[in-house]
């Protein structure tokens, strides 16, 4: 321990000789010395002043980068910087646009190699090379395509570009923005236009051939009539096939008219639900019978308040994704289910299911938004059950569903009940079986621009009625105006010197005691102006191809209402 403290002592002894040395020796140094050791110091706090500045100054500018990155990272259009092509930054929009997942993949890669389609090569360049020499300051919106990491899928986006100097060097930072939903929304409004000249003509067509098919199929109504019981016998199997072939022209022509009408958003009425579906059923048959045994089962329905038109749009979608959802082949062992019926909420319920592939519970959640499609790229636009549930929506129904992976999927399609009926003649099997020859005789007119068609109305007719007809509504008008014998005015509504509608509007000014006698004869409504019009209350609507026993039927109603109410039929006061 002593030993210890003297060595202390001894060696703080020798550092105090060394203190003491230097002592001495800058007590000989100049003045001046001190003077620059002092300066020196100052130089030395400002370089230090200054590089404490200058980093404040880096950090700022590193803070600014990130949130400059942080800005371009979360940019909701797709981001590209390059210099001489050369690719320097991708922000994760344009990444996702692209199929790439990170990065790297794309960095230090020429836009030409892997961004650019062939075809637009010069293009890009000629703008690139016009944005770095200063000719233009910023590229104008174009309507560009764009390779993906996917071999042979393009991606369609609007691009914009702007010059920018990174390290000195002249760079360009691109924009370029989504152009897939406005694309499908193009191609739907193609396809919807398409559709609807397809509705016009269809409705057109359907039109054309109904007075044709009206008048061969109330021909033949009379040549059984007129024939012998043993003629009838003899060619029994002939008229037979021939009434078949005519019946389903028949179908057709419904059932065209009631998927591709057009009509106004507003033209709504009392629908029969059952109705709309067998005609939908006629049109999609042929999509479900390769894939499946199509089973109905159509309960007694209250009708309900829509466009006609429109829901036959969302039976048609339903159906046919029901179809879509089981594969050609195994037609036997697979099932499309229609069914109606009324719940205990006097809701009337529409259900269509199928034994298809059914679906996942990612997709479930993504059914009904738009553009969201499981087809292939090409073979849907995504909108077919968005519109559905918009259109459903609209009238105060709901859909529902419930799917199953392997094993299929159920819609429930559920609209209030309309107690109201249609005004279109429907009478019931027995009363349609009554003998018409037995009817009181009454006194009819009958306009109809067709002559064929005129002329076999007015034979039928006249078996039962005294019977004037016209091709012109005007000549109708001036014998209306100087008889008041008619018990029913049959009036055809598509004419092309006076409609149906012209003639009812006339007749109120000129004959108006007539107004609750007029049958309308329709093969189709084209304007808004008809639509409203088959719809009052008051008008009494029969659709071509005729039925002559409704026909008939309809007529003897007039007579019975006018002859209960104490008018007298007198003698037809012909034209001159």
């Amino acid at each position: 321990m002593r030993l210890s403290v003297i060595k202390w002592a001894f060696d703080l002894i020798k550092m105090l000789d060394k203190f003491k040395t230097k002592l001495s020796t800058l007590a000989n140094v100049p003045l001046q010395v001190f003077l620059n050791l002092a300066s020196s110091k100052t130089l030395l706090e400002q370089i230090s002043n200054k590089q404490l500045e200058i980093e404040k100054k880096n950090n700022l500018l590193l803070e600014k980068r990130g949130e400059f990155k942080n800005l371009l990272d979360n940019f909701p259009d797709g981001v590209l910087i390059h210099r001489d092509g050369i690719i320097l930054y991708t922000n994760p929009r344009l990444r996702e646009y692209l199929k790439y997942e990170q990065s790297f993949e794309m960095l230090g890669q020429s836009v030409y190699d892997i961004m650019v389609p062939p075809e637009f090569v010069d293009i890009v360049k000629k703008r690139t090379q016009d944005l770095i020499s200063g000719v233009v300051a910023v590229n104008p919106l174009m309507e560009f395509e764009l390779l993906t990491k996917i071999s042979g899928e393009r991606f369609s986006c609007e691009v914009s570009s702007v010059p920018m100097t990174i390290d000195g060097d002249k760079c360009v930072a691109v924009t370029f923005r989504d152009l897939s939903d406005r694309k499908k929304l193009q191609i739907y409004k193609m396809t919807t236009d398409r559709m609807t000249a397809l509705g016009h003509l269809a409705a057109g067509v359907g039109h054309e051939i109904n007075n044709p098919l009206c008048y061969v199929m109330m021909n033949l109504e009379l040549v059984k009539d007129n024939l012998a019981a043993a003629k009838i016998r003899d060619y029994n199997k002939q008229i037979s096939a021939i009434q078949k072939g005519l019946e389903r022209i028949k179908t057709v022509v419904s059932d065209l008219k009631t998927v591709s009408r057009v009509s106004p958003d507003n033209a709504v009425t009392h629908v029969d639900v059952n109705d709309v579906i067998e005609s939908v059923l006629g049109i999609v048959k042929n999509e479900i019978q390769h894939r499946a045994v199509l089973k109905c089962s159509l309960t007694s329905v209250e009708p309900i308040w829509i466009e006609e038109t429109r829901l036959a749009q969302i039976l048609i979608n339903l159906a046919i994704n029901a179809a879509h959802s089981i594969p050609i082949g195994d037609t036997n062992q697979n099932c499309v289910g229609v069914k109606t019926f009324m719940n205990n909420k006097n809701q009337v319920v529409i259900e269509i299911s199928d034994t298809g592939s059914g679906m996942s519970k990612d997709i479930q959640k993504k059914i009904f938004d738009p553009f969201f499609t499981t087809k292939a790229a090409g073979k849907g636009t995504g909108l077919g059950l968005s519109i559905c549930h918009n259109i459903v929506n609209q009238f105060n129904g709901t859909i529902e569903f419930k799917s199953e992976l392997g094993k299929g999927t159920v819609f429930q399609v559920v609209f209030p009940a309309s107690e109201a009926t249609k005004n279109i003649i429907k009478l019931d099997q027995a009363e349609m079986k009554k003998d018409s020859k037995a009817a009181s005789k009454g006194q009819v007119l009958i306009i109809d621009d067709d002559v064929e068609l005129l002329d076999v109305l007015q034979e039928i007719v006249s078996t039962n009625h005294d019977c004037l007809a016209f091709t012109n509504a005007q000549a109708a008008l001036d014998i209306l105006k100087e008889n008041n014998t008619f018990d029913c005015i049959i009036c055809d509504l598509m004419m092309p010197k006076m409609s149906g509608l012209q003639f009812y509007n006339a007749l109120k000014q000129t004959a108006p005691h007539y107004l609750n006698r007029v049958i309308i004869l329709t093969g189709g409504s084209f304007t808004e102006e008809t639509d409203n019009f088959l719809n009052l209350p008051e008008i009494t609507v029969l659709e071509k191809p005729i039925d002559t026993t409704l026909l008939l039927k309809a007529i003897q109603s007039f007579v019975i209402q006018n002859s209960s109410n104490g008018l007298v039929n007198l003698p037809i006061k012909k034209a001159g």
